[in-house]
Order: structure tokens, then sequence, then C-alpha cells
């Protein structure tokens, strides 16, 4: 349900889009799972989503994509920084 739910949210807003635009894995699940994006990838093949399985199992930071296949990346995020901080705001504002 996980990975059909995100293929169905992307191809819906390639639609959107008329097309255009890349997908950029981040976050924890994204940045750490190369099976997760090998999934979302399989199911979105109509787009043009292909990944360079090499690539795509090193997990490193940049593109994942085959040549000449939609761009696909990889996108390191520093969400604990960001949470820690929006929390921090929270509960003290005047800091």
């Amino acid at each position: 349900m996980f990975v059909r739910r995100i293929v169905q949210t992307v191809g819906a807003y390639l639609t959107l889009l008329d097309g255009r635009g890349s997908l950029v894995f981040g976050g924890g699940i994204g940045t750490n799972s190369a099976e997760i994006r090998r999934r979302v990838a399989a199911g979105l093949g109509a787009w043009d989503v292909a990944l360079d399985p090499e690539r795509n199992k090193a997990s490193l930071p940049g593109r994942i994509s085959k040549p000449g296949a939609r761009g696909v990346y990889v996108f390191e995020t520093e969400e604990d920084r960001l949470i820690a901080r929006e929390a921090a705001s929270a509960l003290w504002p005047q800091r």
C-alpha cells in the first residue's frame, strides 16, 4: 500500500504538470531504501522513470536514473535538525 500510494500521488502530480518534472527521493526512507525507490520507479515506467540499478543501490546523493530517462534523484535532507528547531521555537518562542 505504501508504494502504491506514492505511485498514485506522483503519477497524479505528473499529470497535473503536463508530464514535466523530476522525481526526488529524500528523508529516511527515500534516501536509504533502494528497494522502495526501485518499486516506486517500476510503478512509474509509463512516465519514463527508469533507474540505473547500480546508482540506485549505491544510495549516494545525485542522479540515480538511467541516461535519457526522466530525472530521478536522491537528496539528503536534515529533517531532524529542522524538526528540533521548529519544536524549540514552539516551546520557547522568545529564544
